[in-house]
């Protein structure tokens, strides 16, 4: 068997240490606040699938102690109907989400 090279094992490190952060990621808590309008209500109602669990309600203003990686992804779907507060790390990848495809659709 021959020995890998170590351009390959400085690769692969870097891999196991991209998905390492990741896993970590998804299980770190994150204090949200996210603000629905009356359609996002109505989403949040309706698409159970991996929903994050209030931990308060107040007006339109939905809080969370979730994942922020699930957050994202949950939040992902509702567009102008769910708009993220905080925190700030979370508001600007919902944002790079929808700049980067409004990108890809107006080509």
């Amino acid at each position: 068997m021959n020995a890998i090279p170590i351009s390959n094992k400085s690769f692969i490190k870097h891999q196991h240490e991209c998905l390492f952060n990741i896993c970590i990621a998804a299980f770190i808590e994150a204090h949200a606040v996210v603000r629905l309008n009356k359609y996002g209500v109505k989403k949040f109602k309706a698409i159970t699938k991996n929903r994050p669990i209030v931990s308060k309600i107040e007006g339109d203003l939905y809080y969370f102690d979730w994942p922020e990686l699930q957050l994202e992804e949950y939040f992902k779907r509702f567009g102008q109907d769910a708009i993220v507060i905080e925190p700030a790390s979370l508001k600007e990848k919902i944002k790079k989400f929808y700049y980067y495809g409004l990108r890809e659709y107006s080509k």
